[in-house]
């Protein structure tokens, strides 16, 4: 099932067949998972999102209105941005710490140690952005979503949304640049 069937599947669940919120949660979950993670940095919290997004869903049972050229995708999107802001101020209030996550076991193979030392590399580079560029720049490239939903999603207008993308490539750049620098210079050293 492909991910522009959503709201197809939110419409049969209106009409009551609960089968289409099951599809809904089996075609949006990962990313909105992935996408959530990126504001909590706690992915139990990430879940809770998300499972709040969907309860959302199931109890409101607000028709979705597309009369505007939205789409069913960044309606849910913002919903959950916005209940992982609210999460994330939520915890900052409380005071607790975030769990950042697991390491993962390193494998033996040189090959896989590469590729997943570039993805951190990548992922703490933009762990390091400002909000909106870090969130246009998610949505973009690990959501495949365009500048128009992005600004959607995000609440500002398209060109902002390009700006914000193009701000968070360069910044991306440089901080990728430097970590590079820093890793040579500390092998310099030994």
């Amino acid at each position: 099932m492909d991910r522009k069937d959503g709201l197809g599947c939110y419409r049969r669940f209106l009409a009551g067949d609960k089968s289409g919120l099951e599809d809904l949660l089996a075609l949006y979950r990962r990313a909105l998972l992935l996408f959530v993670n990126e504001f909590t940095r706690d992915a139990a919290l990430a879940e809770d999102v998300v499972s709040d997004v969907f309860f959302e869903l199931y109890k409101r049972k607000k028709p979705f209105d597309e009369t505007g050229g939205a789409r069913f995708e960044t309606y849910l999107f913002r919903i959950a941005r916005n209940r992982a802001l609210n999460a994330v101020r939520g915890r900052r209030r409380r005071r607790e710490k975030g769990i950042s996550g697991n390491e993962r076991d390193a494998t033996d193979l040189e090959e896989e140690l590469i590729r997943k030392e570039r993805a951190r590399a990548v992922h703490r580079a933009l762990a390091a952005l400002p909000e909106e560029e870090r969130t246009a720049l998610h949505l973009r490239y690990f959501e495949d979503m365009s500048p128009e939903q992005i600004a959607r999603v995000t609440g500002g207008g398209v060109k902002r949304t390009y700006n914000r993308l193009a701000r968070g490539r360069v910044l991306m750049k440089q901080i990728l640049e430097k970590e590079v620098r820093d890793e040579d210079g500390q092998t310099d050293r030994r």
